[in-house]
């Protein structure tokens, strides 16, 4: 019996193991992992570029991460951090 559930993203692999206990969150709710992978991926990558200084860059990588999932909460929470950022304003 295969446990897992394999997805093609890009050039690798995502892989999802199954336990006889129980089933995985992604298996609950029937998320599309390509999709989800893609979008954490995107929001790694946001926030290196954040870390980086590079806030124009990381701003786009934000918006593109919102226009596919507008409710992804951490997206949100650093879109505000870098848009005052870019104005002039600082947090601290």
């Amino acid at each position: 019996m295969d446990t897992t559930k394999t997805v093609d993203v890009w050039e690798e692999t995502v892989t999802i193991p199954t336990y006889q206990a129980g089933q995985p969150e992604i298996e609950v709710y029937q998320e599309d992992i390509a999709l989800r992978n893609r979008l954490y991926c995107n929001y790694l990558r946001a926030l290196g570029e954040f870390g980086l200084g590079n806030e124009e860059k990381a701003e786009a990588l934000l918006c593109e991460i919102l226009e596919e999932q507008a409710d992804y909460q951490c997206a949100i929470a650093h879109l505000k951090l870098v848009r005052p950022r870019r104005k002039g304003k600082k947090w601290f």
